[in-house]
């Protein structure tokens, strides 16, 4: 394995973990609380928008895109290892690659089949997939953008909030991913770390 290939791959890795830092950080605040509705005297209801500031129907769809670019980034900083990425941005060939790869941490590849295989992914985003007509590669693109590339539709993210209460468990689920994701890729980093140190 050569020091250019670390290098590659520890850019990828640490740009990955700070996507996810970022998403736990916010999905523990919006598991704290997850109101959408505000009852209570005029002054309650003024404060509105502080008291549903991390609320899912504020924070799920980007926090999603980031959770899924962090995802994108992890399997490329895995595949850099072994050169085996270049300009693929398709999560459905990410995982086809890292599966195909031997030696590669297995809990990256059950996270990532949790959120990319779509008999696997959870129930909200199975949900948001069907009602836009969507493929996984495209959810990326409506986490990101309104409408679609040719600007024909827009997409409905109803799917994705105002849950309350039931969203919670995939809250839960994500912030464990999260965690264990840069846990593991930082272990398969540290076995190759003292290539960068030789002469």
């Amino acid at each position: 394995m050569k020091k250019k290939s670390v290098e590659k791959a520890l850019g990828f890795l640490t740009l990955a973990g700070y996507y996810h830092h970022l998403v736990q950080n916010i999905l523990e605040k919006t598991r704290e609380s997850n109101p959408h509705v505000v009852f209570g005297s005029k002054e309650t209801i003024d404060k509105y928008d502080e008291i549903t500031k991390w609320s899912d129907f504020r924070v799920i769809v980007p926090t999603l895109f980031l959770f899924y670019h962090g995802l994108e980034l992890q399997l490329k900083g895995l595949l850099a290892f072994h050169n085996k990425v270049e300009g693929i941005h398709s999560l459905e060939k990410l995982l086809l690659l890292v599966r195909e790869m031997e030696g590669l941490p297995v809990e990256v590849i059950a996270i990532a089949e949790r959120h990319i295989d779509i008999k696997n992914i959870n129930p909200f985003i199975q949900s948001f997939i069907k009602t836009n007509g969507i493929s996984i590669d495209d959810l990326y693109m409506a986490l990101r953008y309104p409408t679609d590339k040719k600007d024909s539709r827009e997409f409905s993210y109803f799917d994705l909030k105002y849950k309350e209460g039931k969203i919670i468990p995939y809250i839960e689920s994500l912030i464990t991913d999260c965690k264990k994701l840069n846990e593991e890729t930082g272990k398969y980093y540290y076995q190759y770390r003292p290539i960068l140190f030789k002469q």
